[in-house]
């Protein structure tokens, strides 16, 4: 099953009714709604496990540019003006990058941002 079909299972697009065998007749009805259940499970595990990867990749960028954002390329921000860093394009950079990498991470997680 892929994606695609799996998004139709759980749409409520397809059937195992034309599958399963009429005989005995008495349970074919029970087979096709065990069929169906079935299916419909496996339909579920196929679409959250893709929701769960894209989830992870945007996770895995976001701790990406997190370690990016920790290496300075200075070791110091004291300057004459008081400004400590405000005005470093370093730290500019820095401060992007972690915008950036919180806002991946709220929507790998799902959460709202903070």
């Amino acid at each position: 099953m892929d994606y695609k079909e799996a998004v139709d299972w759980l749409e409520g697009n397809r059937s195992m009714t034309n599958l399963i065998p009429q005989d005995p007749f008495e349970t074919w009805q029970v087979r096709i709604a065990e069929a169906d259940a079935a299916m419909t499970v496996q339909a579920y595990w196929i679409v959250k496990a893709r929701t769960e990867l894209a989830n992870l990749e945007k996770l895995a960028e976001a701790f990406g540019i997190m370690t990016t954002a920790s290496i300075q390329s200075h070791s110091g921000h004291w300057d004459s003006e008081g400004n400590a860093g405000r005005t470093c394009p370093a730290c500019i950079r820095t401060r992007e990058l972690r915008d950036s990498a919180r806002k991946l991470w709220a929507e790998g997680v799902g959460e709202e941002e903070t």
